[in-house]
């Protein structure tokens, strides 16, 4: 388990990259504890972006593989329109990982761990 000077260490990068992408009218939508890297040199960076221009006000996704189930808004599980709090409610998710090392609603199923 993580400290908590440990979870904020590696959260707040994440905000930060999570705002950055905002400010550019990016939804990444698929933000989970997979998509989080450590690097080497002890930097946060997040991966696999699906890359949703948010520049329109809510968001229909076409493709509903698009993100994990387990780190999905409720929105988006009941099929209506999501976007930019999709984000959000995933960093909450994130958060709550680094916490416990389990998601609140169930962890991922294996199969869905070697999707890409």
């Amino acid at each position: 388990k993580f400290t908590d000077q440990e979870i904020w260490k590696y959260f707040l990068p994440i905000c930060e990259g999570v705002n950055a992408l905002s400010w550019l009218n990016i939804i990444h939508f698929d933000l989970h504890a997979k998509n989080i890297y450590l690097t080497y040199s002890g930097k946060i960076k997040i991966g696999s972006l699906t890359l949703l221009d948010a520049s329109f006000e809510m968001i229909v996704l076409i493709n509903p593989l698009v993100g994990f189930e387990v780190n999905a808004p409720p929105e988006f599980l009941k099929g209506r329109k999501v976007g930019r709090r999709a984000d959000t409610w995933s960093l909450g998710m994130i958060l709550y990982y680094l916490i416990t090392f389990k998601y609140p609603f169930g962890d991922i199923p294996e199969s869905e761990l070697d999707r890409d």
